[in-house]
């Protein structure tokens, strides 16, 4: 599940390459992950705006072809 080796702790990790191994093996992706939940809880909130959005315009787009 985790980029690190089975059994590899983070003592381990920093022992033998600092906070720069632990930023590559785990905060990265834990980082990565906040992000594209983020912009998912985003696009989710935002819906029922784009669908009113599109639905609006594409009424307008039916009335002003019968005009």
């Amino acid at each position: 599940m985790y980029p690190a080796a089975e059994g590899t702790t983070i003592a381990q990790l920093y022992a033998n390459g600092g906070a720069s191994a632990i930023w590559s093996t785990y905060v990265k992706y834990i980082g990565a992950g906040a992000i594209a939940t983020g912009g998912i809880i985003s696009l989710i909130k935002s819906l029922p705006l784009i669908v009113t959005t599109f639905r609006d315009s594409m009424k307008s787009m039916k009335g002003s072809k019968n005009t």
